[in-house]
């Protein structure tokens, strides 16, 4: 009976070193409180912290944001956001703050020109009013956010000498083929209509003489104007 109660006892002993030598160890990780859980999602969120529960090891946080109110899991060991949950929309961000003839109002009273076309758009991510003023404006376009109504962008017109040009009619390739044989004598091998950044269009013309040379003659798709003659070896 004695050996039983002695074998018991040190049974215990040795119960209680080896779990005090694993609550100690550096694979026993303690579990963060509800206070530092807290804490951590404040950071790393900066809302208003409604509640805070505690469920297998996980813990419950919502959090009120600009956007919404929001659950999240966080782990209890690391403070480790696992999971997000928008729980409730704010209705003051999930509507538009503008109006279609709000922005209309916002283009005129900023610019005091005439409105010829506004439309709404999804630019970037970003809800956005694109306004398109009269041809005789100053401005051809302004971009408004559809939410702050702040003006994100305004786009200049063109000069009118510039939209004049762009209006004129392109040559066709036989026209750009045709000039390119007055500047170089030689049989049209193929003709190709590019446009450089600037918009100006131009088409590249390779030529073939009978000694087999062969030439590259750039014409301005507008002037018919020779931009440039290449030669190949």
């Amino acid at each position: 009976m004695k050996n039983f109660i002695f074998l018991c006892m040190l049974l215990i002993v040795i119960i209680a070193a080896a779990l005090g030598v694993w609550r100690f160890s550096p694979y026993f990780t303690p579990e963060m409180s509800s206070e530092e859980i807290e804490q951590a999602v404040q950071e790393q969120y900066q809302g208003d912290i409604t509640r805070v529960e505690k469920q297998n090891g996980t813990y419950e946080v919502m959090t009120e944001l600009d956007r919404g109110t929001y659950q999240l899991q966080v782990d209890a060991e690391d403070g480790a956001v696992t999971g997000v949950t928008r729980v409730a929309g704010n209705s003051t961000n999930d509507t538009e703050a503008l109006t279609e003839e709000e922005a209309r109002a916002r283009a005129e009273e900023e610019t005091g020109f005439s409105i010829e076309e506004i439309g709404r758009e999804t630019r970037e991510g970003t809800a956005v009013y694109v306004v398109e003023f009269a041809e005789d404006e100053a401005l051809e376009e302004m971009t408004i956010d559809a939410r702050s109504g702040d003006v994100l962008e305004e786009k200049e017109q063109e000069d009118s000498g510039d939209r004049e040009e762009r209006r004129q009619t392109v040559l066709s390739e036989q026209e750009a083929a045709a000039v390119a044989q007055e500047e170089v004598n030689g049989e049209v091998d193929d003709v190709d209509f590019e446009t450089s950044d600037a918009g100006e269009p131009f088409y590249y013309v390779e030529l073939e003489q009978n000694d087999d040379d062969e030439a590259t003659v750039q014409v301005h798709g507008i002037t018919g104007e020779i931009l440039s003659v290449t030669w190949d070896d």
